[in-house]
């Protein structure tokens, strides 16, 4: 059935699906899976009969194509998208509260039991339980040892996998949705079994079989946990934000907000328009973050004070300013942005990439200052006092944090225990709390007999954290002051770089970060994050090793100690390493001249993965340290000099073959044990010096025998050929003894071998057809010189002259060349024009009188009786010959050269298309206008050569007006 256009409330779903896909980060395959099945319903609904085609996952795939182009005001595969789309984008946009409205009803049309795409937004907020259950899955895979793989390709592999689940029918959600082990083994066992997958993705699924039962093992352990041990939720671990002030009560909606946000942007910032739409869906992909993280969801709201508490109190969140960094800072520049929109101010910058101090030497000091954002790395506190008061034992950064909280809670007993009240009951980040609270931290320090701080911070967060302490106790920050100096070296001004031998930075915890990643971190360590940090200080603290305070130092030091592999520092004892080359130099020293470091890892997997090589990038990296005179490609290593892919592969198949001129593909496979087989058949393929004779063999072109007498000979035929007709065929070309002197080559594969070694630089092969390189070949041509030399000719003639041209042949294109050189006699015979003599004068004259100067169909002429000798008996197909070429009155009108007589015969005075002849033929029958009927109708009556016409429903609305009309 012929899909009909989408309406107003089709759309208003699939902008809903956009939103979820582009804002909300859901998985496209499974949004578009939904949006299909709710379409569907809807038809069904309203009583619609739909067939597998209707509104499928293909539709749903294009159609999003066109509403994202929509929104990005460009176009898609060449097409604009359509007015509708156009249209609802912009009521979305400025009409907010109307495009909800549209979306209820279009939702309500939907309805049903298993309703899965319209779920509320409680519902939806079980997406980012699924992406945080993925970050979760990483870190377990990242505790676990001797894994088959990475934990980076586990989770890709599983994700491909529930991809192509979803895809092909197997699950409805994707694998992250499951908690139930037992449940998500039996949609692997599915998978496991399905041969079409099998063949299709054999390598993923050979790591699938590998590493599949370790997301079944995570769900296990999850639920173990559950019940052995009583872990806070995030909410409970998230500080509420303060309730609405009654200024930001009596405000426009938030649809309006961000509107007039947009607007802000463009017309007094002089952001881009594309800019301005990435600012204002930031701000709604912060909102489902509160929303769904149990942070205050209603920011947009506030204004003044209330919105820079917010803003301060999100960025005390741990959580978030991970994720917000992993989000290279975004919401920072909106939420900056946004600020100064409701504010006037500008004052608003939490990205990661905090504003450096001025440049402070060795041993000055310097104030901390608490409305500045500033960086501490590598500094020292050395002075602290409050209301004027020192407060001695500061030595470093937590020392400062705890003597300020214990400070704190002797003057303001209170407040402190609020806040610890509040941490305890799940309304407050982790802070400040009491000591029975001591094991929810990941660094209890005392401050204090009752109370401990979180000392997992750096210098940045601590300061952060103690000016919040101060705004809860209501203490002026001038009333604290905190110096430091640099420890060993000199921090720049931000923009420049000081790096001299004086003040250059080196590192200091080599030997005992090596220790810790050597033992704990065999797969390695993730840089960047926070989780792993906390659990190598833990490990460094069973084992009494003193690391750096500051997590930024921290960081920098782990990068120095090991190799740096795809986000992960590994370090691998020396024997080890020497263990991994020794390996390949035993493979280059078997002969091999080129490897491919993806096949020579999953030959040597059991190899490698008993020393933790975890990946082929990773053996890469290992070599190039280690053996630097090889050379390293992107996919390859060669003990010799540079080459590409190619030149590597061609120059082992030379050494492998030796002398002989015959190369077969699956001896180079047996052979060339280290080189993909898809790489071996493609570079054969595509060289020039590789001649196919058969299926799997080549021949190479320096090993064919060819004198000058012979190469002379053929380029003569070939040049005069082509000077005489334009082109030459390559199966014409006398090929002399040369059949005999290169006897393994087939009768193409000499001619290849012609071509390639004696014709290639003067001229281009187009099929089987050779040309002057500055000719171009037009096909029809051709064909139509090949027809006017024949008396007689078939179509089947032509399309067997196509094929020996190396082309496809296509009936279409015969018939029409034939028509236009020869006279069709019958339905497949056609003759030479000089076979033929048309009385021109009387034939018009008959014509004139069945047809008058309007038209008829070609089979509506009932008899030849009267039409006057020509040659042949008079036919449908001769009259057709006769009315397309040589008539002076009529014409003939067809959609396109057909064997069935189907088609108009047209007075030369009408000016109407083949269409507008159906439209009014259509109008006058007296039959109903639908497909069906109309379709036979113009197919039984000699109109049109099919039943079916793409064209019949525009012809139906043309024909139902002309009746209208009368």
């Amino acid at each position: 059935m012929r899909q009909p256009t989408w309406n107003r409330h089709e759309v208003s779903l699939l902008i809903d699906a956009y939103i979820q896909i582009h804002d909300n980060g859901r998985p496209k395959l499974q949004v578009l899976s939904e949006l299909s099945e709710a379409l569907r319903r809807m038809a069904t609904n309203k009583g619609l009969e739909i067939d597998d085609a209707y509104r499928n996952m293909n539709g749903m795939t294009w159609q999003y194509g066109f509403i994202e182009k929509a929104f990005e005001k460009s176009v898609y595969g060449g097409h604009m998208p359509s007015k509708l789309f156009i249209e609802m984008v912009h009521l979305y946009k400025d009409e907010p509260q109307k495009f909800e409205s549209l979306l209820r009803e279009a939702q309500s049309m939907c309805k049903s039991d298993s309703d899965s795409f319209l779920e509320k937004s409680e519902d939806r907020k079980a997406v980012s339980c699924e992406l945080n259950k993925e970050k979760d899955f990483e870190s377990w895979l990242n505790e676990q040892t001797n894994l088959k793989a990475s934990a980076s390709t586990v989770i890709a592999v599983l994700r491909e996998c529930s991809e192509y689940s979803i895809k092909h029918g197997i699950i409805k959600k994707d694998f992250w949705s499951i908690d139930d082990a037992k449940v998500y083994l039996l949609a692997t066992k599915k998978l496991l079994f399905s041969k079409f997958f099998r063949i299709t993705n054999r390598k993923l699924a050979k790591i699938f079989d590998k590493t599949y039962r370790y997301y079944a093992d995570f769900l296990q352990s999850a639920v173990t946990a559950k019940q052995n041990i009583s872990e806070p939720t995030l909410q409970e671990k998230v500080r509420a934000t303060p309730p609405v002030s009654e200024s930001a009560v009596s405000v426009p909606n938030e649809s309006m907000l961000l509107e007039q946000f947009t607007v802000w942007l463009t017309s007094v910032e002089q952001v881009s328009e594309r800019t301005s739409m990435g600012y204002t869906s930031n701000l709604r992909s912060l909102k489902n973050y509160c929303e769904k993280n149990g942070l205050q969801n209603n920011f947009l709201r506030l204004t003044g004070d209330d919105l820079s508490a917010f803003v301060e109190e999100l960025f005390l969140n741990e959580n978030f300013a991970e994720y917000n960094a992993q989000q290279h800072n975004r919401f920072s520049a909106a939420l900056k942005k946004f600020v100064k929109f409701r504010s006037g101010e500008n004052d608003v910058n939490h990205s990661r990439t905090q504003t450096i101090p001025e440049k402070i030497s060795i041993g000055e000091v310097a104030t901390v200052s608490f409305l500045k954002a500033q960086t501490y790395a590598g500094t020292k506190p050395c002075f602290l006092s409050l209301l004027g008061e020192e407060i001695a034992g500061v030595r470093s950064w937590t020392d400062v944090y705890c003597k300020m909280a214990e400070v704190l809670s002797n003057h303001y007993p209170e407040v402190v225990d609020s806040i610890c009240r509040d941490f305890h009951d799940g309304k407050c980040a982790a802070i400040l709390a009491y000591k029975e609270d001591a094991d929810k931290f990941a660094r209890p320090v005392s401050a204090g007999e009752r109370y401990v701080v979180e000392a997992n911070r750096s210098a940045e967060n601590i300061i952060r954290n103690i000016k919040w302490l101060l705004d809860r106790c209501r203490v002026n920050c001038t009333d604290v002051v905190i110096q430091y100096v640099t420890r060993s070296a000199t921090v720049p001004a931000p923009g420049k770089e000081e790096t001299t031998k004086h003040d250059a930075w080196k590192p200091a915890y080599s030997e005992q970060l090596e220790l810790l990643i050597s033992e704990y971190y065999q797969y390695g360590f993730r840089i960047g994050s926070p989780i792993e940090l906390i659990r190598l200080r833990k490990y460094a603290e069973a084992r009494n090793i003193a690391l750096p305070e500051s997590d930024e130092e921290l960081n920098r030091e782990i990068e120095a100690v090991g190799m740096n592999i795809e986000g992960k520092v590994y370090v691998l004892q020396a024997e080890v390493q020497e263990a991994l080359c020794q390996k390949t130099r035993e493979v280059f020293e078997s002969g091999a001249g080129v490897v491919f470091l993806e096949v020579l890892y999953e030959k040597e997997n059991e190899f490698f993965e008993e020393h933790h090589v975890t990946s082929a990038e990773m053996l890469k990296e290992i070599l190039r340290r280690n053996a630097p005179t090889y050379y390293y490609g992107q996919n390859i290593v060669t003990p010799g000099k540079k080459q590409t892919e190619v030149e590597a592969i061609l120059s082992e198949i030379t050494r492998i073959c030796g002398n002989g001129n015959i190369i077969t593909v699956d001896a180079l496979i047996e052979d060339m044990v280290y080189v993909p087989a898809e790489k071996i058949v493609w570079t054969l393929s595509y060289s020039d010096n590789m001649i196919r004779i058969a299926e799997g063999k080549y021949f190479r072109l320096e090993d064919f025998i060819i004198s000058d007498e012979d190469t002379q000979a053929i380029l003569k035929y070939v040049e005069d050929t082509c000077d005489s007709y334009g082109f030459v065929a390559l199966a014409d070309i006398p090929l002399g003894n040369l059949a005999e002197e290169n006897y393994e080559l087939t009768e193409s594969g000499l001619q290849k071998a012609v071509y390639a070694s004696v014709l290639k630089n003067g001229f281009r092969l187009n099929g089987k057809i050779l040309t002057r390189n500055t000719v171009k070949l037009d096909l029809q041509s051709v064909l139509r010189d090949f027809c006017r030399d024949r008396a007689e000719c078939t179509a089947q003639d032509v399309m067997e002259k196509m094929e020996e041209l190396g082309n496809a042949p296509t009936k279409r294109i015969a018939l029409q060349v034939l028509f236009d050189t020869m006279v069709r006699v019958d339905r497949d015979r056609f003759v030479a024009d000089n076979q033929i003599d048309f009385d021109i004068a009387a034939i018009d004259s008959l014509l004139r009188e069945y047809i008058g100067a309007r038209f008829a169909t070609i089979q509506s002429i009932p008899t030849f009786a009267l039409f006057p000798m020509c040659g042949s008996p008079w036919n449908h197909s001769l009259l057709e010959s006769y009315c397309y070429r040589f008539s002076k009155e009529y014409q003939l009108s067809v959609k396109e050269m057909n064997s069935k007589n189907a088609g108009f015969i047209a007075s030369t005075t009408l000016s109407m298309s083949y269409q507008d002849m159906l439209c009014e033929s259509a109008a006058m029958a007296d039959i109903d206008l639908t497909p069906e009927a109309l379709g036979a109708y113009f197919f039984d009556n000699g109109f049109t050569a099919n039943r079916r016409y793409a064209m019949l429903p525009e012809i139906i609305e043309k024909a139902k007006k002309l009746r209208e009309e009368g």
